[in-house]
């Protein structure tokens, strides 16, 4: 396919940023993809070492590098993508994750098939450690018209698992480049407040959790979600049982993060906003007896509950 000169149904955006250890692996699984008609746009955030070094590896026409002249994060870095794409669709890819190679492939299926109020489609994935230990799986419990549930929580995951018609995406606008992180809910909120979103139990995507991953980041989840709390606290108020659970998040972030008065000053605003939040008592009570013993108790408690 000559990328310069026809039109692709699918153009996937890579953000990389010195990840030139990970990004052979997520290039490897976009351009194995059973679904060929694609173009992979791979967005080089400043790198010290060059992404195009890796995309030269692969030698496909259908990949290409933009280079910005400066660190401007991932959120410039996937907007940049944006308005770069010319396919019909637009799919995600974090340099960390990979793809399984029917995965665009079955999300275009369903979105060929899908009314044009059905605006994106995800899937499932299963997350593993820098050991490569599966740690989790996500099945995908919901389509439709789910911007109520995603008010409560992020229910579709990962931008990796994201295939949406870019003609929405030139609607609702692309990322808030402000966030430090929760990019990807705030994303899908603007999308299901307008559209529908359909899915898919399986699991197609391999979503690797990195040491220097924002997934790790207890600040940048924190001020992230604050962020985002604040940006439709109006819609959120409607469900104060789940807009105070969103706050406990933010809280325990905070104090993960060692800011503690800040941790509990979400706490407190918890218990004011829904008066029968557990979480909001007993997390305020344990930061009382400083950070290290927040860390221990919280990670005993998530242990406790994964195996129950």
């Amino acid at each position: 396919m000559d990328s310069k000169r026809t039109q692709p149904t699918v153009s996937v955006i890579i953000p990389a940023f010195n990840r030139n250890h990970t990004l052979p692996r997520a290039l490897s699984s976009a351009v194995s993809q059973t679904f060929r008609d694609l173009e992979i746009i791979v967005v080089d955030d400043a790198s010290e070492e060059p992404a195009a070094k890796v995309v030269q590896m692969f030698d496909d026409p259908r990949a290409r590098v933009i280079e910005h002249d400066r660190n401007r994060g991932a959120n410039a870095a996937r907007n940049t993508g944006v308005r770069s794409a010319r396919g019909k669709y637009v799919a995600f890819l974090d340099s960390d994750d990979e793809w399984l190679p029917n995965k665009v492939q079955i999300q275009v299926a369903a979105l060929d098939a899908a009314p044009s109020a059905v605006a994106g489609h995800y899937t499932g994935l299963t997350a593993f450690d820098e050991s490569g230990q599966e740690i989790s799986r996500k099945k995908p419990q919901l389509s439709g018209n789910i911007f109520l549930h995603l008010l409560q929580r992020n229910e579709i995951g990962p931008l990796s698992a994201v295939l949406v018609r870019r003609s929405v995406l030139n609607k609702v606008g692309s990322f808030d480049e402000q966030l430090a992180s929760s990019q990807d809910w705030d994303l899908y909120l603007r999308i299901a407040e307008h559209y529908e979103f359909a899915s898919t139990s399986d699991s197609l995507v391999r979503y690797h959790v990195g040491g220097d991953s924002i997934t790790r980041n207890a600040r940048a989840k924190a001020q992230g979600r604050r962020m985002i709390l604040e940006k439709y606290k109006s819609q959120m108020a409607r469900v104060p049982a789940a807009f105070a659970r969103q706050l406990v998040k933010a809280g325990h972030y905070y104090c993960r993060a060692g800011e503690l008065s800040e941790g509990r000053r979400m706490f407190r605003r918890a218990a004011r906003t829904y008066p029968l939040s557990v979480d909001a008592y007993l997390y305020f009570v344990i930061s009382l007896f400083g950070a290290g013993i927040y860390e221990g108790s919280v990670t005993a408690r998530q242990k406790l509950w994964r195996h129950r």
